[in-house]
């Protein structure tokens, strides 16, 4: 017997080079009234992209402004509604300890309609 596999969307912003989230709920005729993100390197630094280093291979990986992030969605109509830290993941970029993302953050945002 055959099952279908599930695909795991979560955790891919971070790898999406352009167009951004907000540019991409920009380009929509009806926008999501709910948008539900896990997995985001969010901090309170500089954005910068690193490689992630996923053991046999790397991989580019960009790290948000939490301010710069929501600030974004704001302007589009959307509100935190609630916010949970990933305890076991995070980013750490060697030689640069102010680059650190100690823990990823999910969110679940609505929009203001």
């Amino acid at each position: 017997m055959l099952k279908a596999k599930s695909h795991n969307n979560s955790a891919t912003l971070q790898y999406i080079d352009s167009p951004g989230l907000s540019e991409l709920v920009d380009s929509l005729t009806v926008p999501p009234r709910h948008l539900l993100i896990n997995k985001l390197p969010l901090y309170d630094g500089e954005p910068y992209i690193t490689l992630q280093n996923g053991g046999v291979h790397f991989i580019a990986q960009r790290a948000f402004n939490r301010s710069q992030f929501l600030g974004a969605l704001a302007k589009r109509g959307y509100r935190v509604i609630d916010e949970w830290q990933l305890e076991s993941i995070s980013c750490f970029v060697p030689f640069h300890p102010e680059r650190a993302v100690p823990r990823y953050t999910g969110l679940y945002l609505a929009r203001n309609d």
